[in-house]
Formats: structure tokens, C-alpha cells, sequence
């Protein structure tokens, strides 16, 4: 079942950080339980400085668990421009989880290509894994 967006141009505006952004409210059911609704506020900016057509390349990326609403947002070109802001609520059995993430800096560089080469030495390997099972994960702090 895929989860069904809902998604409103508020009209309202703001300055986050030196980039004038609208507000864009982003509602959805979760599909696990449809009683629980889900919201998120995304600040998007049309500003020249962050090129829109970057935004489908950024959200590769699964950031905190948004690479669905992202990929929906990338369908909708009536939500252009680049996300400066986002505010998730997410309603949970203890409570509500709400999560910030903003755009702090922005600047263009070149790398060297050099520097996403694996270092000398290093080894390729497969680990294989039967079916349904996971790799171990490290004990957390006690």
C-alpha cells in the first residue's frame, strides 16, 4: 500500500538563515496505522544561489528516515525550488518526535577526484549471509 501525501503552499514566508523560503505543509497516514497522522513542514527556497535541480540528487539520500516524502516531493514540480528547512512530527506511543533539519551553509567546491579512491591497500570482501539474517550490530553504551 503506498502511503497517500497531502501537501499545501501556505503562503506564508520566512528568512532561514540568508535564504527567503515559503512554507510547504506535508501531511500523511501512516499506512501501518491509518489513525496515526504524520506532518511535516518543509521551508523551500527559490533562491538562484541553490539550484533546484539538485534537489532530486540530494535526496538520494535517506536522512532521518525521509527518502520517501522526499522522492514524492521530487514528483511534484508545483513544489520547486530547494528544502531549507524541515520540521517532521511523528506521533509515537510515548509521544511526539519531532525533528529539525536546517540548511546552516552552503558553498561550491571542487574535490579532487583522488579523494573518493579507496586508500592503498585496502580489500574488497563479500560477506555472505543466509537468508534472514542480519549482520551483528556493535553493543550500544551501557
Amino acid at each position: 500500500m503506498e502511503t497517500q501525501y497531502e501537501y499545501k503552499k501556505t503562503g506564508r514566508k520566512n528568512k532561514i538563515g540568508r535564504w527567503n523560503c515559503y512554507e510547504v505543509v506535508i501531511k500523511f497516514k501512516d499506512p501501518t496505522n491509518p489513525q496515526v497522522e504524520h506532518k511535516s513542514v518543509i521551508w523551500m527556497t527559490k533562491d538562484a544561489e541553490l539550484d533546484p535541480k539538485k534537489l532530486a540528487e540530494t535526496f538520494k539520500w535517506d536522512m532521518f528516515g525521509q527518502a520517501k516524502q522526499n522522492k514524492w516531493i521530487s514528483k511534484h514540480p508545483e513544489i520547486d525550488g530547494f528544502p531549507v528547512q524541515i520540521i517532521s512530527e511523528s506521533p509515537m506511543m510515548q509521544g511526539t518526535i519531532k525533528s529539525t533539519m536546517t540548511l546552516k551553509k552552503f558553498q561550491r567546491k571542487t574535490f579532487p577526484k583522488s579523494i573518493f579512491q579507496p586508500p592503498a591497500g585496502y580489500e574488497r570482501i563479500e560477506i555472505k549471509m543466509p537468508p534472514g539474517t542480519q549482520m551483528p550490530m556493535p553493543p550500544q553504551g551501557r
